[in-house]
């Protein structure tokens, strides 16, 4: 009877697995490679007054300039509240411009200010462009473009999971 009791509860413990899937570790790879390249990109960005995170907005407006906040939040998938900071903190730096949107006039258009678009023209994105030759200096050109289509796929499977 003992060792019944003992084998049923054995039975509701969680099993200890010897090693992981090759999921989990891929996924904890990347999860690593994220953090260490947000803390690369942080120290680089440092001396310029700016964040990985305000950098993001920098460039998706360089693409994209002319965005509401909410098609900028959606599109870079960050939150109401950080991104209202984000930009406030941007606006303060006079990187960008926000203008009200006369379609709507409770909404306002984000720019790059004239001192933002030369600021990441001529500082910023440099430390990204050189940063990104040493990530990948060792990877061939095939390398480099198989990579980015991996990379692509996978952050496109994330996205339809959520």
């Amino acid at each position: 009877m003992l060792s019944n009791l003992r084998k049923r509860r054995e039975s509701r413990l969680p099993t200890k697995k010897a090693d992981h899937t090759q999921e989990e570790l891929t996924s904890l790879e990347l999860k690593q490679l994220a953090n260490l390249l947000t803390n690369a990109h942080n120290l680089q960005l440092e001396k310029y007054g700016i964040t990985v995170a305000q950098f993001g907005v920098l460039h998706f407006l360089k693409k994209m300039d002319g965005l509401t906040q909410s098609e900028l939040q959606q599109k870079l998938g960050i939150k109401g509240s950080s991104m209202t900071s984000l930009l406030e903190q941007l606006e303060k730096k006079e990187l960008i411009d926000r203008i009200v949107c006369p379609e709507d006039g409770r909404a306002k258009r984000i720019y790059l200010s004239g001192k933002g678009r030369r600021f990441f023209d001529e500082q910023v994105w440099g430390i990204f462009s050189s940063f990104e030759e040493k990530l990948l200096a060792n990877f061939s050109e095939q390398e480099r473009a198989l990579l980015l289509s991996w990379l692509v796929r996978l952050r496109q499977n994330i996205e339809s999971y959520l």
